[in-house]
C-alpha cells in the first residue's frame, strides 16, 4: 500500500525559525577600521618671477672697445621703453646690437681685403709695395693718427676703392718729379699741390 503523505500542520508553519546561534568559541565578525583623516597636502608651487620694472630712464653703457656711436645708446633706450623692457633686458639688447655690428664690420674688412689682394692692378705680387705706399701717405698726411683711427674703426683702410686712391698718391709722391733745366742735382720733387693742381706762377700780369 502507499505511504500517506504528510501534510504540514498550519500551526506550525506560521512561526518563525529562530535564527541559528553561533558557537561560543566563534568570535563576532569585527567592521573594518576607518582609514584616518589625513590633512590634504596643497599642490607645491613654484615662486613667482618679480614683477618687472620698467625704469623711468635706462642706464645703458657701450662694451669696453666698442665702435658704436653714443647716440646709438638714446635710440636702443627708445625702443626698449616702447617694449617696456626691463634695465637688464634694455642692457642685454644694447650688447647684443653691439655685438652684431662688431661681426658685421670684421666680415666686411676680411672681405674688402681679400678683394684688394686678388686685384689685377694693385694685387697679387704688387700688393706688398702698394701697400707700403699707402701706408706712408697715412703716416705723412695724418701725423695726429685721427684718419687712420676713423678708418681702422669701421674698415674702411681695406676698402678697395680707398686703397687704390691712397696708393695712386704714394706712387705720385714717388714717381712724379720736375725736371729743372741746368741744375746740376739733376730731379726734384714736386709737392702735393703741385701734383694735384699744378704750377703756380709766380709771374704777375
Amino acid at each position: 500500500m502507499p505511504e500517506p503523505i504528510e501534510t504540514p500542520n498550519p500551526a506550525e508553519s506560521g512561526k518563525e525559525t529562530p535564527p541559528a546561534t553561533p558557537p561560543a568559541d566563534q568570535k563576532p565578525p569585527t567592521e573594518p577600521a576607518k582609514p584616518k583623516d589625513t590633512p590634504a597636502t596643497p599642490p607645491k608651487t613654484e615662486d613667482a618671477p618679480p614683477a618687472k620694472v620698467v625704469p623711468e630712464k635706462y642706464d645703458l653703457k657701450l662694451p669696453d672697445g666698442s665702435i658704436l656711436e653714443t647716440s646709438v645708446v638714446d635710440r636702443i633706450a627708445a625702443i626698449a621703453k616702447e617694449r617696456g623692457m626691463s634695465q637688464e633686458e634694455a642692457q642685454s639688447f644694447l650688447n647684443e646690437q653691439n655685438q652684431s655690428v662688431a661681426t658685421f664690420v670684421e666680415e666686411r674688412k676680411k672681405s674688402w681685403f681679400e678683394a684688394v689682394k686678388g686685384d689685377k692692378e694693385f694685387g697679387g705680387d704688387a700688393f706688398t709695395v702698394n701697400a707700403e705706399l699707402a701706408k706712408r701717405v697715412v703716416q705723412r698726411f695724418d701725423p695726429s693718427g685721427e684718419l687712420q683711427a676713423e678708418l681702422d674703426k669701421m674698415g674702411y683702410g681695406n676698402h678697395p676703392a680707398m686703397f687704390k686712391f691712397v696708393t695712386r698718391i704714394g706712387k705720385a709722391m714717388s714717381e712724379d718729379q720736375l725736371v729743372v733745366p741746368g741744375a746740376q742735382t739733376g730731379t726734384t720733387k714736386k709737392s702735393m699741390e703741385e701734383i694735384f693742381y699744378g704750377e703756380k706762377s709766380d709771374k704777375k700780369e
